[in-house]
Order: structure tokens, then C-alpha cells, then sequence
């Protein structure tokens, strides 16, 4: 850490500390995930964007997109963090927000997904911990928590989200340019059919070129 994020994190309570701590096993299954492409299958390869899937241990399964951006990574990162931006551009989004914002890149949030005619809304209580080492490199994780300020609501499913990740890496011959990487394993409860199930989370697959398109035209304003 530089000296400015280490005064940070030790000005943190120790559970805080503790969590950011046990966040490493996440980071290391984010980029064990986003690694070799050998076990995964393409299910899309559209505007610049690749999508594929692979078999989770248990149940489900593991979603991965990625593609390159014509932006830094810090700002692919910012804007795909930002709870307003997400829900602007991410259809299947009814609500996002951050519960808690405690520092060193920790924190909660809560999202409810829309639901359909066939199966109600769908909601999660994530922590998160955004890591940004020397090298540029970002990495963002979550999963599933509890929090006091996040409690289950009426009409929506509590979802569970085993993984949530980002990895933005710096272009190595333009620091205005990056490559973004997106995995998620998520159970979305109650009694969805499997195949609609894994649907909904493919889906989730398409947010990096949703952020791509946001993110172009904000920078032609």
C-alpha cells in the first residue's frame, strides 16, 4: 500500500481491517477466473465485446465478459461503481445503491432487480472491496452479506451472489486505454427454472458494453 491508503486502512476498526484482509481469497478467484480461457464456453462475440460461461461447482454457473476500452482504467472503474450510472444503463435494474461506505475501498450496497410476469423481483446485500495496485491494475470484488441497513424487503427474493468482480487492466502501450473483464456467479432463489435462471444471469454479461456505450457518450458532450 502507498502511504496515504495504509493510513487509511489503519485507521479502520479491526473487523473492517479483518474483511479487507479476507478479501484476498475473492481477488485471487477473480483472476484465477478471468485467466486461461480453456474451460469456458463463448456464448457472444458482439461489439467488441466477448461473453462466456462456465459450469460453477454445486450449482449454476460462472458468467464472464470482457473487451477493451478507449479509457483509463480508473475511469471504467469509477463509472461502473457508480450506483446512478449502473442503474441508467442496466435495464434490468430497479434500485442500486451503497448502504455504507466505510474506506479503503470497503463497503455495502443493495441492488433489486426487476422482475417479470413469471418470477418476482430479485434483491442482494453485497460488500465490496475495490484494490488498485502499483501497476494500475484494478481489481473489484463482492459477494453476499448481511448488514442492519439492508434488510429484506417485501415482494423481492433475496438473491445470493456467491462472486462479483472486476478486473481493469491498463493498456500496456496506452495508459488511456484498458481492458475491462467481468465475472459473476449468482443464485437468484426462490424457484426460478434453471434455464430462466442462468438466462437472468447471462445476462449480466452485457453491462460491459452498456458501460462502454455510457461512457463513450459521455466523453462526445
Amino acid at each position: 500500500m502507498e502511504s496515504n491508503d495504509t493510513e487509511e486502512f489503519n485507521a479502520l476498526a479491526e473487523e473492517h481491517q479483518q474483511i479487507i484482509r479476507d478479501f484476498e481469497e475473492y481477488h485471487e478467484k477473480v483472476l484465477e477466473l478471468t485467466g486461461d480461457l480453456s474451460d469456458w464456453k463463448q456464448i457472444s462475440d458482439r461489439n467488441g465485446m466477448q461473453i462466456y460461461t462456465q459450469s460453477a461447482e454445486g450449482k449454476g454457473k460462472y458468467v464472464r465478459a470482457e473487451g477493451e476500452f478507449d479509457f483509463p482504467a480508473s475511469l471504467v472503474a469509477d463509472y461502473a461503481c457508480d450506483t446512478e450510472i449502473r442503474c441508467e444503463i442496466e435495464k434490468m435494474l430497479k434500485e442500486a445503491t451503497i448502504v455504507e461506505e466505510i474506506g479503503s475501498g470497503l463497503g455495502y450496497e443493495y441492488a433489486r432487480m426487476k422482475g417479470s410476469f413469471i418470477f418476482s423481483d430479485r434483491d442482494f446485500c453485497t460488500v465490496r472491496h475495490r484494490k488498485e495496485e502499483e501497476n494500475g491494475r484494478i481489481i473489484i470484488t463482492a459477494y453476499s452479506a448481511e448488514h442492519p441497513d439492508c434488510p429484506k424487503v417485501k415482494k423481492a427474493v433475496r438473491g445470493t451472489m456467491h462472486i462479483f468482480g472486476y478486473v481493469i487492466t491498463p493498456n500496456s502501450e496506452d495508459d488511456q486505454k484498458c481492458t475491462a473483464q467481468l465475472i459473476v456467479h449468482a443464485n437468484l432463489g426462490g424457484n426460478i427454472p434453471g434455464m430462466i435462471a442462468n438466462k437472468v444471469v447471462e445476462a449480466n454479461g452485457k453491462f460491459l458494453h452498456k458501460l462502454n456505450k455510457k461512457l463513450k457518450a459521455d466523453s462526445e458532450e
